[in-house]
């Protein structure tokens, strides 16, 4: 293939997903019309906060997310590379969940490599189904391991309010549900259990055909979800990732599928036998109204008899639990062998689309679709019209979860007031300090740890010269601003004027009484800036990057200027950042054990570095002091993976000086990137001197 055309394909790949990706635009547009202003507030920003964790997730900033109808769920397009996530879900389920649905989807997109399975496989109904729900479980587990305080709580209170035992009963109880159906809410019920550590005991009553199942895969299923990178490894390259993808691959399609399939034939076999037995019944029942014309009174009490009859035969079978299973079986297996073949095969085909079509209700009402792309490396098709394709298969896929869910949806009230919005932010509050702190966030209040107080005391010991020294030439930056511009001759004031007490001694004649008011004291007339009029915020990169000495010396520099600062009252703030942020020490919270500890407890994540949001978000909170002055240093050993420079000048438009840090040997970038405010290539042990120097430089402009 020539360059020439391999340019134009990914051009009109690019043009197609333009296009696409317009119309999605367009359709959240009138998705969100729908809504009052203040809830439409709500969902966009709810969207824009989520939009953060997927980048997190996902490692992908290029992926997108729009909103989908209220009711239409949430999904991940691997053609594409697109999200969409359900609009009333976003208005009215809690933070957290909504954090979870999201982070859940992005988790595909990092570690699902459809690549792996069979193509004929991902094409069949039934696999698709079963393929869901044990991704889906691999999925979660790699998200809770990974981010325990970000996503832990939305994902456990998500799973616990999809009441799956009721569901598990009244599907039993039914005596007509598909086992696959049975199977699929089994797998979900035991794979909560195992994400908590409890036993995966088998639920009672289940019919023979699912117990046995479930007792034969539950080791394979196990064993496929821990099949997921160890966090952190996944950031060594895909090959780590498409590893354990084909691994959770060779379990499912060798050991469960073949299982499942079985189950899958049982269903088929069940649903042809059990109509045939309703086509006898019905004949006979029909049959047995003719006759009843002629009965008349002894005819309606033999009525009753045969109803007592069956509802003690009911109760019965109830009892004999497995006896009477069997028995309805036999009598329609028998039913069905006395069908002539063609309608046997008739019987079969239709059995086999109702349990495809109920296998397709299942998948999609947990989770949504299976992609057919490749692999979960992005957007695929070359086709030109691959994007209305899309387009219409996603509106086929919300047309028809909306029909099927609007019953059990409640009707948002588009005229409530914003203060009465039915909004659960449960979550939002438990997150300690958040102060309106959104997803993106790991607030104060879950940052302290008493091996945070342990390893911050330490570096707090090594730090203790460089905060003896910052601190002696603060004191003597103010104590020479107190005695600048000082006025004498007042009766009352700071400090004596020697020189005039002299003077007046002097000049007074011999035998005069003292003055006992004397003009001799001193006052500022001029005040220049105290420690009050100061507020800084440190903003430290927390990435993967960073591990071992380089994070350990930047947060010896840290401890070194915050104490100094926090001796003289100076406001100062202390945010961690990956891709996410860590309120380590905000500026309303003084420096006690608590901040110590959460400050200590900053560690690398192997997450990337959103250098731009992470300034941002800290300009917005140093904005708003009252401090004359108002300074930002960040701190960083690499390049950003977002737009930083954009968002230096963001901030600096608010009169905040920034100044950048380079941490480490080739990182003249980052002093480039800050201009004229930057500094790059400082060693790691050379920090906390830098850092010092730089509050000192900071204070000392005058």
């Amino acid at each position: 293939m020539s360059t020439v055309e391999t340019h134009e394909k990914k051009a009109n790949r690019a043009s197609a997903e333009e296009a696409l990706f317009a119309k999605l635009r367009e359709e959240e547009r009138r998705i969100l019309s729908r809504f009052s202003g203040a809830e439409r507030q709500v969902i966009v920003d709810r969207l824009n906060a989520l939009k953060g964790t997927v980048d997190m997730v996902s490692a992908d900033t290029r992926i997108q997310v729009f909103a989908n109808d209220p009711g239409a769920g949430w999904f991940w397009d691997p053609k594409h590379n697109y999200i969409r996530i359900d609009a009333g879900a976003l208005l009215t389920r809690p933070l957290e969940e909504n954090r979870f649905f999201m982070a859940h989807e992005a988790a595909h997109r990092r570690l699902t490599c459809l690549s792996t399975v069979p193509q004929k496989l991902r094409e069949n109904a039934g696999f698709h189904m079963l393929f869901n729900v044990v991704e889906d479980g691999r999925i979660n587990l790699w998200l809770q391991e990974k981010y325990p305080l970000a996503l832990r709580e939305g994902m456990h209170n998500f799973y616990a309010s999809m009441g799956m035992d009721t569901a598990q009963r009244e599907l039993i109880a039914s005596g007509r549900a598909p086992y696959v159906m049975l199977a699929y809410n089994e797998m979900l019920r035991l794979w909560f259990a195992f994400a908590r550590k409890e036993s995966c005991t088998p639920t009672p009553g289940l019919p023979r055909p699912v117990r046995a199942f479930i007792n034969a895969a539950l080791p394979h299923l196990k064993e496929l979800w821990k099949s997921y990178p160890a966090p952190g490894s996944e950031g060594r390259g895909r090959h780590v990732i498409e590893r354990h993808a084909k691994r959770a691959s060779e379990i499912l399609v060798r050991k469960i599928w073949p299982l499942f399939k079985k189950l899958l034939k049982e269903d088929t076999e069940r649903g042809a036998e059990q109509k045939a037995l309703e086509g006898e019944d019905g004949q006979q029942t029909n049959k047995s109204k003719t006759g009843q014309s002629d009965k008349g009174e002894g005819g309606q009490e033999q009525e009753q008899e045969d109803t007592e009859g069956a509802t003690s035969q009911d109760s019965e079978q109830q009892e004999n639990g497995e006896q009477a299973e069997g028995g309805k079986a036999g009598a329609a297996k028998e039913a069905f062998n006395r069908l002539p073949k063609g309608e046997q095969d008739a019987l079969v085909e239709e059995s086999e689309q109702e349990i495809g079509e109920a296998m397709e209700e299942v998948a999609e009402a947990h989770e949504g679709k299976m992609g057919t792309a490749d692999d979960a490396g992005g957007a695929g098709g070359d086709e030109a019209d691959s994007a209305a394709e899309a387009a219409e298969d996603d509106k086929k896929r919300r047309e028809k979860k909306a029909r099927e869910t609007k019953q059990a949806k409640k009707k948002v009230n588009r005229d409530v007031a914003p203060r009465d919005l039915p909004i659960d932010d449960t979550s939002e509050k438990q997150r300690g300090a958040s102060g309106g702190l959104g997803l993106n966030w790991v607030g104060f209040e879950r940052m302290q740890s008493a091996a945070g107080q342990s390893r911050y005391n330490s570096l707090r010991a090594q730090a203790a010269p460089v905060i003896k020294a910052l601190i002696a030439r603060l004191e003597s930056i103010f104590k020479k601003r107190q005695l600048r511009g000082e006025g004498g001759g007042h009766r009352d004031g700071e400090d004596i004027d020697v020189d005039r007490v002299i003077d007046e001694k002097a000049s007074t004649p011999p035998g005069t009484p003292p003055d006992q008011e004397p003009a001799v004291w001193t006052r500022p007339h001029s005040k220049e800036d105290g420690p009050r009029d100061y507020a800084f915020s440190i903003v430290l990169d927390v990435s993967g990057s960073m591990a071992g000495r380089a994070l350990a010396e930047a947060l010896r520099g840290v401890i070194a200027v915050v104490e100094a600062l926090a001796y003289f009252g100076i406001e100062v703030e202390v945010i961690g950042f990956d891709t996410m942020l860590y309120e380590a020490k905000p500026f309303d919270k003084p420096l006690n054990a608590h901040a110590k500890g959460a400050i200590g407890s900053l560690k690398s994540s192997d997450e990337g570095t959103l250098m731009g949001r992470a300034i941002r978000e800290s300009g917005k909170r140093l904005e708003k002091r009252r401090s004359k002055q108002k300074t930002m240093i960040v701190m960083t050993d690499g390049e950003p993976g977002d737009n930083a420079g954009a968002a230096i000048e963001e901030v600096r438009e608010k009169g905040i000086e920034v100044i950048g840090v380079g941490i480490g040997s080739g990182t003249g970038d980052v002093a480039a990137l800050f201009g004229a405010s930057g500094v790059g290539n400082v060693p790691p042990e050379k920090l906390a001197d830098t850092l010092a120097e730089l509050i000192r430089k900071a204070i000392d402009k005058k």
